[in-house]
């Protein structure tokens, strides 16, 4: 038996035409197997349902079963990928996740979700069904409520302009136009041809980017003490063989007594931003950050 601590954030997407009607939630979090602090990496059945009470007997308005890949123990899913959300759920009133791991029973408490994103360290989860790199044993752990500092930032360019032909090591250009629940930690400014991100607190920051590209390509995120001295972060390289393909990178930083600086940029191939990609939204560009 293993046991995990599971730490999680839920963000809304909006909608092009529907821009105040989230349609897609962009759930994340960090798995360690407690004691050994090792991430979990593999695949896991993950259940998603979606309710109008905390609890209760009601039936779900929703529901969708996904297979969620942890990386070095950083995964994401995003609910409504597989099954679309349907337009009856409209996000002006509070609504609660319900979360299913492998054959386990729902976690409790169900999690309420808004139009607005939050950080969970969540509910409780007794097994968990693993595949792939994880063995097939199954895993066992405990997921308590909220946790004091978390939080989470959320940064989209919803404008191709100056996105297009970027070199590799370049920063791209990322707006602050959804939200920033955490401006005294995280701080966007321009930096290296585009946008750099100051992480300033110590703390462990889980970081995810999407987008699509006009061709063939792949993007990474860069750190460094400074601005003028980034390095290439391997494992958040994500990578497009053909044009308009989505792609989707994320990495975990641990800051300690010193700021950390990042950027998301191309790492091969000149890169420009689709205009329209594969993925509904309003943004071209996405980056949340979450402190955990």
């Amino acid at each position: 038996m293993k046991s995990i601590v599971l730490w999680l954030a839920a963000a809304l997407y909006c909608g092009i035409v529907q821009a105040q009607v989230p349609h897609k939630i962009n759930y994340q979090g960090y798995l360690t197997a407690p004691g050994s602090g090792v991430p979990v990496t593999g695949a896991v059945s993950m259940m998603f349902k979606l309710y109008t009470d905390p609890s209760g007997p009601n039936p779900a308005l929703y529901s969708e079963t996904q297979s969620v890949t942890a990386t070095n123990g950083v995964f994401n899913a995003i609910i409504g990928s597989v099954t679309p959300i349907p337009g009856s759920v409209q996000f002006d009133q509070p609504y609660y996740l319900g979360v299913t791991v492998g054959t386990d029973d729902e976690m409790t408490p169900r999690q309420r979700v808004s139009a607005s994103a939050y950080a969970i360290r969540a509910a409780s989860a007794e097994t968990l069904a693993a595949t792939a790199a994880v063995p097939a044993a199954q895993i066992t752990g405990t997921i308590t409520s909220a946790l004091t500092g978390t939080g989470a930032a959320e940064y989209v360019r919803t404008v191709q302009v100056p996105n297009d032909f970027v070199p590799p090591g370049t920063a791209f250009t990322i707006d602050t136009q959804l939200f920033n629940s955490l401006p005294a930690t995280i701080l966007a400014a321009a930096g290296n041809g585009g946008t750099v991100f100051t992480l300033g607190t110590a703390g462990t920051y889980v970081l995810d980017y999407e987008m699509s590209l006009n061709a063939a390509g792949s993007v990474g995120i860069y750190k460094g003490p400074t601005a003028g001295a980034l390095s290439l972060d391997t494992s958040s390289i994500a990578g497009a063989t053909t044009a308009t393909t989505w792609i989707h990178g994320r990495t975990l930083i641990v800051v300690g007594g010193s700021p950390v600086v990042f950027e998301v940029s191309p790492v091969v191939g000149t890169a420009s931003v689709a205009t329209a990609g594969n993925a509904p939204g309003v943004y071209m560009v996405r980056l949340t950050v979450l402190k955990i």
